[in-house]
């Protein structure tokens, strides 16, 4: 680990660019990859019908986007670079309290942003593209418009600079955020359906929650967890009950728009 610190501090930005896009588009590719198998595995507990084939379309919004992810990491070791973004490296049982800190700001802070992205005045310029794909599969979570992404990418980086995180919690982070991504768009439940009625797991989103999500675009906000959904007023009424299921003929319109 101490040589990859060393490298990053040290390499030029020539060297950066190919390293940094090269691990963008193996992690995504990964991700994508084990979400099919996933979406394959659990193929009998759809939460909503099968995407149709993929587009040309969809594969170039797809590479603009894993650009723009690596453009925001490139970012990110710049302004580590230069001690905007600071990580802590002691070995301390503190690395614990500032995963589930870094999680639950995250967390809050994106679903306020998803929020604002379902405006009226901002929703059909910027992200609506994302709902036009209501069938959703893994690779529907590279489907974003470049501000969006860009939104987001800032979104982390102001939180990362506001407070020096653990560098595991940071790790950890962003791990579990590709993995929620691809959970919450591979059209089917992984998870058991005891997962609802378990207390702490039961806060965590699943495919049912962000497939639901892209069926109905007033209600199920949140990214890690239902939590702000639960504070806010805006979880689905039958989330629990439809977990695991494709929804109701009459709860899932094709054409909604926000509040």
């Amino acid at each position: 680990m101490h040589w990859l610190v060393e490298w990053l501090r040290d390499a030029l930005l020539w060297q950066l660019v190919p390293v940094v896009v090269v691990e963008n588009v193996v992690l995504h590719v990964v991700a994508i990859g084990l979400g099919e198998v996933a979406s394959r595995r659990f193929a009998h507990r759809r939460v909503s019908e099968p995407a149709p084939p993929t587009t040309r379309l969809e594969l170039t919004i797809v590479c603009a986007t894993l650009l723009m992810n690596s453009v925001t990491t490139l970012a990110a070791v710049l302004l580590w670079r230069h001690g905007i973004v600071r990580v802590r490296w002691d070995p301390t049982a503190w690395a614990v309290v500032d995963t589930f800190l870094l999680l639950l700001v995250m967390d809050g802070a994106m679903y306020a942003l998803h929020r604002v992205a379902h405006l009226p005045w901002v929703y059909p310029w910027l992200h609506q593209p994302h709902h036009e794909y209501d069938k959703p599969r893994p690779l529907t979570l590279l489907i974003l418009n470049p501000l969006e992404n860009l939104a987001f990418g800032l979104l982390i980086l102001v939180v990362l600079a506001a407070y020096p995180f653990h560098v595991v919690a940071v790790g950890v982070f962003f791990v579990f955020n590709i993995v929620s991504g691809i959970v919450g768009h591979l059209g089917v439940e992984p998870l058991p359906d005891w997962w609802v009625r378990t207390p702490v797991v039961m806060n965590v989103t699943g495919g049912s929650f962000h497939a639901r999500h892209h069926q109905d675009v007033t209600a199920n906000f949140g990214f890690y967890t239902i939590i702000w959904d639960r504070v806010f007023g805006t979880l689905r009424k039958d989330y629990a009950s439809r977990f695991g299921r494709l929804p109701e003929e009459s709860t899932a319109p094709r054409d909604s728009r926000p509040e």
